[in-house]
């Protein structure tokens, strides 16, 4: 499922990078990309994290309605402890009753992933087009070497400025 996740959040975007929060080599990569002008997607792995409510019918307990908490319009109410939760924005809660809250921590098993498919366990993890490019040391090569920025327009990543 992460393998799938990770592929999917790097076919639907031109430059994808998968990052920490607190890693230096990260923060230097994305803001050599910021400073390039390109428009990047970063994935914060220490922070691709969420709650997963799962919602059940209230006379069958069948799981019929499955949402993370961090992509969904939510109204909660505290009931002691615990939340009442429910999508706001699909109208009526009437039907559905809260089944349980899972605590999902994808950011782990999506680098475990992203090792399994590209070799490089450790972050960032850099993707232009489609193809993995390496992490900071490999990145800031292509730059002194002059072969990022075809990239990164190649990919459509670098604005085109008008003349």
């Amino acid at each position: 499922m992460a393998t799938s996740k990770a592929k999917e959040i790097v076919s639907a975007n031109p430059v994808v990078v998968f990052s920490k929060t607190y890693c230096p080599f990260c923060v230097s990569v994305k803001k050599l990309l910021t400073e390039l002008g390109a428009s990047f997607k970063a994935i914060e792995l220490d922070t691709e994290s969420c709650l997963r409510a799962n919602f059940r019918k209230s006379e069958t307990k069948e799981i019929v309605h499955q949402k993370t908490i961090r992509e969904m319009p939510l109204a909660v109410t505290p009931i002691g402890r615990l939340p009442k939760v429910f999508p706001s924005s699909t109208g009526s809660a009437k039907d559905l009753r809260l089944f349980e809250l899972v605590y999902d921590s994808d950011g782990s098993e999506i680098q475990s992933a992203l090792r399994e498919w590209t070799g490089q366990g450790t972050v960032p993890n850099v993707f232009i087009a489609g193809k993995h490019i390496g992490g900071c040391d490999a990145t800031t090569a292509m730059h002194k070497g002059g072969n990022l920025m075809p990239l990164l327009n190649e990919a459509g990543a670098v604005a085109k400025s008008s003349a």
